[in-house]
């Protein structure tokens, strides 16, 4: 009981005193800011204002179910009885008494029956509500009030209480939960790690497995094997944890599935080294004609290396970028330098780099680096 009234004061008590004007609200629930209106008996103001606390309780208890029942479906610490219809009876049932409550109080008051249309269309809300679900004003606290007499039970525990001292206990709280045992692995997954041809090894593979990451490295073949769970498997390398100096990116394989008792044999993730452009600089002015220069980032590689070449033309230096720009060159050479004399002056240009290897047995090409876009302009 304690518990109701101090939650019920803390919502009318600044009415009351006129620090905020409840307007509509305080006639709902039978208040109106202040004392008396001029010229009111005392005891009609002291019926009024009783009447508006009892209603508030009800008022009180539909709010309570339906924000609960708005933000967890079908929990019932506050509500036995959630189900779908919950919140649309919930609100019916607020607006229902809010609008009853203004017509009593008004009549109350001045001795005349209320005939505003907007209270009287918000009492109607009582006939559906009541269709809907007639129990939803009596929860918790006209229901915690009730069972302040007899034997109050917590999760099928009685307990003994008295009138004088009476504990808000929800008369339906929830059941305890029962853990689920979560299933174990029950396939694996196994691929290679390469650099061209070369294995990659001691490299920290993630294995994404149902949504959940776990991490295995790569031995000195670049041969990795995890356990995972039947499902969805997605492997990838995070070249951050390594060195991004060194390395540029690596190939993501689309997601496979693995069946349980199986093994998958994920497609093989190829790494790409980087590849630092060097002349121009980034962001020069150069005069024509210009060569392009590049350092890959390894010593030698026992296979025939070809670099891809592209340059793209932004535009004059004072127009606009256009969209897509137009690609001025995508030449293949054996070297890490390139003349490009397609180039014309006040212009802007960006390049990149792409490395090829061939294996030594044949097949076709992989790409063993990468550079990132570099730009420059001419005079």
């Amino acid at each position: 009981m304690a518990g109701v009234f101090f939650v019920y004061a803390v919502i009318r008590i600044p009415i009351a005193l006129r620090w905020i004007d409840g307007g509509e609200l305080a006639r709902a629930v039978g208040v109106r800011p202040g004392g008396p209106d001029p010229g009111e008996p005392l005891p009609r103001f002291a019926a009024r204002t009783a009447f508006g606390f009892v209603l508030g309780v009800f008022v009180l208890d539909a709010l309570i179910v339906l924000v609960n029942a708005a933000l967890a479906p079908g929990d019932t610490t506050f509500y036995p009885g959630a189900s779908a219809v919950t919140p649309l009876a919930a609100l019916l049932w607020m607006v229902g008494l809010m609008g009853a409550g203004s017509i009593v109080a008004e009549t109350i008051r001045t001795r005349v029956v209320l005939r505003s249309i907007r209270a009287v269309l918000a009492a109607t809300a009582l006939v559906p509500a009541i269709i809907l679900d007639a129990r939803i004003p009596l929860y918790p606290f006209v229901a915690g009030i009730a069972s302040g007499q007899g034997t109050i039970t917590l999760n099928d525990v009685p307990l003994r209480t008295s009138a004088a001292q009476t504990p808000f206990v929800p008369l339906n709280p929830n059941p305890p939960r029962t853990t689920v045992p979560t299933r174990g692995p029950d396939a694996m997954v196994s691929g290679l790690v390469r650099w061209g041809e070369l294995a990659v090894p001691a490299v920290n593979v993630t294995v994404l497995n149902n949504g959940i990451p776990t991490f295995v490295p790569t031995d000195v073949d670049g041969h990795y094997r995890a356990s995972v769970r039947s499902g969805t498997v997605a492997v990838s390398v995070d070249i951050r944890s390594i060195s991004s100096a060194t390395w540029f990116d690596a190939a993501t394989p689309a997601a496979m599935r693995v069946n349980a008792g199986g093994e998958l044999s994920y497609p093989t993730i190829y790494m790409t080294r980087r590849i630092n452009p060097s002349e121009p600089v980034v962001g020069a002015s150069v005069q024509l004609p210009v060569t392009l220069r590049w350092q890959p980032q390894w010593q030698s590689l026992d296979a025939a290396v070809t670099y891809l070449v592209r340059v793209f033309d932004d535009g004059a230096i004072a127009a606009p970028t256009p969209s897509p720009a137009p690609q001025v060159t995508a030449v293949r050479v054996a070297g890490t330098s390139l003349p490009v004399t397609s180039l014309v002056a006040s212009h802007r240009y960006r390049w990149s780099v792409e490395a090829w290897a061939q294996p030594r047995a044949g097949g076709p090409e992989l790409p063993i680096g990468r550079s990132g876009t570099s730009s420059f302009a001419t005079r």
